[in-house]
């Protein structure tokens, strides 16, 4: 089992008094992106790194389709993310 397993992993990590464990659970990590501010974060990026103007324009407009068309399949039905970015 997972948990038996979990358990003598633990075991082999040396006691210190001051150690910590942290369990996390993270359910839609993807749906943080700020899909409203990414063009900007991408411009500036692009403008940070000497991008040419030609290739930020690219990229931003790749940007804002990805962003503008965000859907996925699971199970045979299509959805349209509403919110963040799909995985």
């Amino acid at each position: 089992m997972l948990t038996t397993h979990l358990s003598n992993d633990l075991k082999e990590i040396p006691y210190i008094q001051n150690l910590r464990l942290a369990s996390l659970d993270i359910a839609n990590m993807h749906t943080n992106i700020p899909t409203r501010e990414l063009i900007t974060i991408i411009d500036k990026a692009c403008h940070n790194n000497y991008i040419e103007n030609n290739l930020k324009h690219d990229i931003v407009k790749l940007a804002k389709t990805i962003i503008e068309q965000n859907c996925f399949q699971f199970c045979r039905t299509k959805y349209i993310q509403s919110k963040g970015l799909a995985m």
